[in-house]
C-alpha cells in the first residue's frame, strides 16, 4: 500500500541542487530514498516502501503484457530512478539532469502526493495550477 503525502512547502534549493525533504515525512521515506522524472516537468521522490510498490506494479504489468511497448515503459522508468544522496545536514542533492528537467532554480515546491512527494519549480506550479 503506497502512503499518502500532504501538503504543499516552500524550499530553496542551493548553488549545489540540495533540498531538504519536509521531516514530517522522515519515517515514512526511510533511508534509501528515491527520485524519478515525473510526467510533467516535476521530479517524484520516493520513499523505501513506496518504491518497492511501484517496483511490484511495473514487474506486474509487463508480466501481463510483455509487449514492445509496455517493455519500452518499463525500461524508461527504470533508466530514470536515481538514489538520492543526503549530506550531513539532511539536504539531499538532486542529479543534474534531473533538475534541468524539472527547471528546478532557487524557489522550489514540494508536494504531496500518493505514493511519493513531487518536487516542483515553484514558477512551473503556478503556472500549471
Amino acid at each position: 500500500m503506497q502512503e499518502l503525502y500532504y501538503g504543499k512547502f516552500e524550499y530553496t534549493l542551493d548553488e549545489k541542487k540540495r533540498v531538504r525533504l519536509p521531516s514530517e515525512f522522515k519515517s515514512e521515506l526511510g533511508v534509501n530514498v528515491k527520485i524519478a522524472e515525473g510526467k510533467g516537468k516535476y521530479l517524484v521522490v520516493y520513499g523505501e516502501r513506496d518504491f518497492e510498490t511501484k517496483k511490484r506494479e511495473v514487474i506486474e504489468e509487463f508480466e501481463k503484457d510483455p509487449s514492445v511497448l509496455n517493455e519500452m515503459k518499463r525500461r524508461e522508468f527504470l533508466a530514470g530512478i536515481r538514489t538520492l544522496k543526503k549530506d550531513n545536514q539532511d539536504r539531499y542533492y538532486i542529479p543534474a539532469e534531473m533538475a534541468e528537467y524539472a527547471e528546478l532554480k532557487t524557489d522550489v515546491l514540494i508536494v504531496g502526493g500518493v505514493g511519493g512527494l513531487e518536487i516542483w519549480s515553484k514558477e512551473n506550479f503556478e503556472k500549471r495550477y
